[in-house]
Formats: structure tokens, C-alpha cells, sequence
């Protein structure tokens, strides 16, 4: 038997495949006609039952493929798998049984991380950062992986400063980090560290680098608010006007605000005064 190309390695639930010409030494030249009832394999010394093994002929050579749930239920290296071809040696052309090994190694799968894009958040608000993990070949959603997020300079607590919501059912493999941003310090650029890992056994999937995450928390919006749009006042004498400096996130009033007040004067020019609100 002749090894044509050897298995790569193979991510766990997915297909073993490699390729072998049954070749007649003497002539040199390649058998066909080989049939999955003439092969005998063996993984690791066990036969494995010709219905969980194909055998595909490709012209003058086979593809033999097995999916490596069958081998192992765990991540293998240099895993024995043996090919016997047994045919009839009593007929013409009296070819003998021929064999070949070959060396098996099962791998972790992968996930594919997609972010959705972060909007703002108001300072006092909740930054909302989601994100899907997916399959990296059958795209279907990765479930039960592990979590572990923080901010690049302050340090965060789950169910304290931030909530991590998984989804389900229809909404499987899609995660929700909600962040107080309370507990950032401050507007400006939000910087966090997520790492996602993987310790639930099967179907063993590769741990995620750890990825970079930037969202924005922007000020507190404002309002400044006066009950009368038309102040007046005597000639020369003194007007009061009242305003209100507002938090809109809070509805709460702000002190200690500096207040630059405009108005036309007389003489055509503006008059300013500036004064602690």
C-alpha cells in the first residue's frame, strides 16, 4: 500500500480523511476495484466496524475517511490508525494483503468572535458591549465558554460593575456585557479586556487571544432652565433673573457651575459678567 497523502491534523467532530494506492510491487502499477468489505482498520489496535468508515474510489487510488469521534472521544497526537486491505489471494491475480499505518492527531476547534458596534453611553449610564461566537468552519453558536472581562485601568466586578448576559434558545452564542460606567471614572475612551476560554470538554474549542475592547462614555447631558423668558426690571435699577442648571440624566440641579452672562448694552456693545451659579 502505498500513502498518497497523509491525514492533516483534524479539529474534533470533523472528518479523518487521507488517500492510498493498492499497488502491485511486481509491475509496478496500481489495483483497482478495492471495496470497503476488503478493508480491515484499526485505531489503536481496535477494529473499527466497516460502518463507520468510507471508502471512496478516485480513479486508481482511495480516499478512506472516518470521523474522529470514532477514534477518540478525546484530543489524540500520534494516534495509530492501521489500513489491511484482505482480499482474496486464492484467484487470479493472487495479489497478497498489503497494510499501512498512519499517525492521527486531533486538535481543538475554533470560535469566531464578532462584536456588534458600541454606541455611547452617557456617563452614569449603561455602555452596552455585544458579541457573537460562532463555529469558525460550521458556524453554528458556541455555548458554555468561559468569561473573563476587566478594564485596562480599573478593575472591575462581575455583578457588581458589569452583568454578562448569554443568550439562548434562538439567541444562542449571542453575549451582552452591560458596564456601569459609574464605575469607570469618567467620560472619555473606555478601554476592557475580554478573554474567552473554553473548559468544558467536548467538542474542545481553542482558547480566543485576548481581545481589545473600546467603547465611548460621553458627559452628562444638560439643560439651563428659567421660568421667565422676559425679565424686567426698573430703570437703572437692579432685574433678577433665576435659571437652573439641570442634569437630564438625573433630573438632579448642579452647584458650583461658572455662568458667563451676556446682554445687549446701550451703547450697542455687549455687557458680560461671569458668576458662580
Amino acid at each position: 500500500m502505498e500513502l498518497l497523502t497523509p491525514p492533516l491534523q483534524t479539529p474534533y467532530l470533523d472528518v479523518v480523511t487521507f488517500r492510498f494506492a493498492f499497488v502491485d510491487a511486481g509491475r509496478d502499477f496500481r489495483i483497482i476495484g478495492i471495496t470497503g468489505s476488503d478493508i480491515d482498520a484499526w485505531g489503536e489496535g481496535t477494529p473499527i466496524s466497516s460502518a463507520n468508515f468510507v471508502l471512496t474510489p478516485i480513479g486508481d487510488f482511495y480516499e478512506f475517511a472516518v470521523n474522529s469521534t470514532v477514534l477518540a472521544g478525546v484530543l489524540v497526537s500520534d494516534y495509530n490508525l492501521t489500513l489491511v486491505v484482505d482480499i482474496n489471494n486464492a484467484v487470479v491475480p493472487y495479489h497478497l494483503d498489503a497494510s499501512t499505518r498512519v499517525s492521527v492527531t486531533i486538535v481543538e476547534r475554533f470560535m469566531t468572535y464578532s462584536p456588534a458596534p458600541i454606541d455611547p453611553a452617557t456617563f452614569g449610564d449603561n455602555l452596552t458591549i455585544q458579541f457573537d461566537l460562532s463555529d469558525s468552519t460550521r458556524g453554528w453558536p458556541v455555548t458554555g465558554v468561559d468569561i473573563a472581562f476587566d478594564g485596562q485601568t480599573v478593575s472591575l466586578v462581575e455583578d457588581v460593575d458589569f452583568w454578562i448576559t448569554r443568550g439562548s434558545g434562538a439567541s444562542a452564542g449571542h453575549y451582552i456585557i452591560d458596564v456601569n460606567t459609574s464605575a469607570l471614572g469618567g467620560p472619555g475612551d473606555a478601554i476592557f479586556d475580554l478573554d474567552v476560554t473554553w473548559t468544558a470538554g467536548a467538542p474542545y474549542y481553542a482558547d480566543l487571544p485576548t481581545i481589545a475592547i473600546t467603547g465611548f462614555v460621553q458627559d452628562i447631558e444638560t439643560t439651563l432652565e428659567t421660568d421667565d423668558q422676559v425679565i424686567q426690571g426698573p430703570w437703572q435699577g437692579t432685574a433678577f433673573v433665576q435659571v437652573r442648571f439641570r442634569n437630564l440624566y438625573n433630573g438632579s440641579l448642579i452647584p458650583d457651575a461658572n455662568v458667563k452672562w451676556i446682554w445687549p448694552a446701550a451703547d450697542g456693545h455687549n455687557g458680560t459678567l461671569s458668576d458662580p451659579l
